[in-house]
């Protein structure tokens, strides 16, 4: 039985010992995950290290770099016959040999303290692009006294994606410098069309604004209009109220118009006042005593039982177009 024991013992610690390494006061122990994957597989290489008592310790963390197999690893190329009767085995070797065996993409160290313990953690992220079983580089640490401290070092599997060398199943390997010319010209396009959007929205902008402004009536051409489409002359034969209101409203539209304030909304008093602010002086001298005879007419019509004949109507109509063709042909009254 104590024989047994002893062997238990003895296979503990060399399955223990095979997983970390003591160096005084310094323990070692690495791992890798996942430890099985295919070309261009991200792997995760961590070392553990713990020192104690102060031990003093010295790590090189690796730079970003490609590993190339040694020359002896890479064995002599089988010399076979292509279809065409050559040897390529030396174009096989050639190509290989500017595959990488490992790619480090980078590496860290964390460091933690608890007591008289200081752990550190090393992280290296690497990929492979050789299939088969390879021993991941060896991270240099050093004691205090400047001997290398070594620990057992992981494997991992890369397998083959294209077993059988089938072209249309080959995969070519990720690309390491990266190749943006599709992006750029995608970008360019992308400007262009944008620049082009810009101009064409300009054009279209100030195209709809002429149409806009081709279409808007002049203030005589709007009050020559709203005259015909409401046949005002013709009310002086049917209803004189409802001429007299009409041809008010669209006398007082034409000022608001022509010289921007609101005549509609004013008594023929208002109107009066404020033709002294809005009119050109040349017209008011001319005409301001005359439109407010015209409206005063309309104004007696309205409120005050006033009928005006028929013949009184027509020329009042007249008087009303011969004014607003003389005010707007007048070079204060222009549009």
């Amino acid at each position: 039985m104590v024989v047994v024991m002893k062997y238990i013992r003895i296979l503990l610690m060399l399955l223990f010992l095979s997983h970390v390494a003591w160096a005084g006061e310094v323990s070692v122990k690495a791992t890798v995950s996942p430890q099985k994957g295919t070309v261009g597989t991200l792997f995760k290489y961590k070392i553990a290290i713990a020192t104690k008592d102060g031990e003093k310790i010295s790590i090189k963390l690796p730079e970003k770099r490609d590993i190339f197999p040694k020359a002896k690893e890479q064995g002599k190329p089988k010399k076979t016959e292509g279809k065409n009767g050559k040897k390529n085995g030396e174009d096989k070797k050639r190509s290989e040999s500017f595959v990488p065996l490992f790619s480090i993409h980078g590496a860290n160290k964390e460091v933690s303290e608890s007591g008289n313990l200081k752990q550190t953690l090393i992280t290296v992220d690497l990929s492979s692009y050789r299939p088969g079983k390879h021993e991941l580089p060896e991270i240099s640490i050093k004691g205090s006294d400047g001997i290398s401290i070594g620990y057992a070092i992981p494997s991992i599997v890369i397998e083959g994606v294209n077993k059988l060398g089938k072209e249309e199943d080959i995969v070519p390997p990720i690309s390491l410098s990266g190749n943006y010319t599709r992006l750029f010209i995608l970008i360019g396009i992308v400007i262009v069309v944008l620049v082009l959007s810009f101009f064409v929205f300009r054009f279209l902008r100030a195209y709809l604004k002429r149409r806009k402004k081709a279409r808007q009536l002049s203030p005589i051409e709007r009050f020559m209009k709203d005259v015909e489409e409401g046949r005002v002359l013709e009310l002086i034969d049917r209803d004189i109220h409802e001429y007299v209101f009409s041809m008010s409203a669209i006398f007082r539209k034409y000022l608001s118009s022509q010289f921007s304030f609101d005549a509609l909304e004013m008594t023929t008093d208002e109107i009066e006042k404020s033709m002294g602010q809005h009119l050109p002086e040349d017209i008011m001298k001319h005409f301001g005593n005359e439109i407010i005879e015209i409206m005063q007419l309309w104004d007696f019509s309205k409120f005050a039982e006033f009928t005006p004949t028929e013949e009184r109507l027509r020329e009042n109509y007249g008087r009303t177009v011969e004014i607003v063709e003389k005010i707007s042909s007048e070079p204060g009254g222009e549009e």
